[in-house]
């Protein structure tokens, strides 16, 4: 088992790092590059997760009809993506946000349990406030003139979702950690955090995020506190997704 860990393991990170590279697959002769070297990841993953689904170690196996996937093929793309790529690493970063964010803020912890409108609006001030990825780009499909700069057919375009969360002239104070701006102010601007994307080119696992990130941050207030010790270092880092630079401590408290 522990050597299959380790394999898996090792894939996925061949996959990701390689998937972040010049996305070009040639191999010179006297290297591989990052993207082709994350296709050949990607390929055996997929080799595993499907001989792990017909030998029934994986609950899809036999199911994939009830759980919404037309095939295995379908199923197993689906856990790749789960696994290896961005989606459990955007949670991972919107949850540590939560818990730094809300560590010395009891008021906002209990209003949360007692109001799920509030909550919700906590946790969109958090992925607001803390954008797992700090931006990502687009090819242009068309010529096209933003703002006065004109953008030529095939031009990659980078955006940047932490500077856009952060537009002050969208969101007063937009540094500062104001869950209430939600029921006021910025009320009708939800659709104006990119920390998952927007509209047609949105994260295709945003509502699961959302649902994962909104239970695992109620079963954490539910049962622990946290408190995070003085003299650490929270600076954030952005790549590949956003989170302290330095290992941070938590300590949680079982309630009683």
């Amino acid at each position: 088992i522990s050597e299959m860990v380790d394999l898996v393991i090792d894939l996925g990170k061949n996959h990701w790092h390689g998937f972040i590279s010049v996305p070009l697959k040639f191999i010179p002769s006297f290297m591989g590059s990052g993207f082709s070297q994350s296709l050949t990841a990607r390929d055996e993953l997929l080799g595993i997760i499907h001989e792990r689904i017909q030998a029934g170690k994986l609950s899809v196996a036999g199911h994939t009809d009830l759980s919404g996937f037309e095939s295995v093929d379908e199923a197993a793309r689906h856990i790749l993506v789960f696994i290896t790529a961005l989606i459990p690493k955007a949670f991972a970063s919107l949850l540590t946000s939560f818990c730094l964010e809300t560590a010395a803020r009891r008021d906002v912890l209990e209003k949360c349990l007692a109001d799920d409108s509030f909550f919700e609006n906590t946790l969109l001030e958090v992925a607001r406030m803390w954008p797992p990825f700090l931006g990502s780009r687009r090819i242009a499909k068309v010529d096209h003139t933003l703002q006065g700069c004109g953008i030529v057919e095939d031009t990659p375009v980078i955006y940047m979702t932490h500077a856009a969360n952060h537009d002050g002239t969208v969101f007063a104070s937009p540094d500062e950690f104001i869950p209430e701006r939600w029921t006021s102010e910025n009320k009708a601007d939800r659709a104006r955090v990119f920390t998952l994307g927007s509209g047609g080119r949105e994260c295709i696992g945003k509502v699961l995020v959302q649902m994962l990130f909104k239970e695992c941050a109620h079963s954490l207030m539910t049962n622990w506190t946290w408190q995070v010790p003085e003299g650490q270092y929270l600076a954030y880092k952005w790549l590949p997704v956003s989170r302290p630079s330095d290992d941070v401590t938590v300590v949680f408290n079982k309630k009683q």
